[in-house]
């Protein structure tokens, strides 16, 4: 891991592939800003929704327990 894993709230569910993906999402942020790191989010989402899920919780947990949360309220 590196200094800018600080970004990363709870890393501990990542997968070893996981991390690849983490480095795409930091590498289009670092290429085109805010624009090329939606479009590398929605990727991810369109490709694989669990993978998805364990990456955003892994940077934001208290966001994704909101969404979870919200989901549950509906049922």
């Amino acid at each position: 891991m590196t200094e800018d894993d600080d970004l990363l709230e709870d890393p501990s569910r990542l997968k070893d592939h996981d991390w690849i993906e983490v480095n795409k999402l930091r590498r289009a942020y670092e290429d085109g800003g805010d624009d090329a790191l939606v479009r590398a989010w929605w990727d991810l989402y369109r490709k694989d929704l669990d993978q998805f899920s364990r990456i955003a919780c892994a940077f934001d947990p208290d966001h994704m327990r909101r969404i979870r949360d919200a989901g549950k309220k509906q049922h």
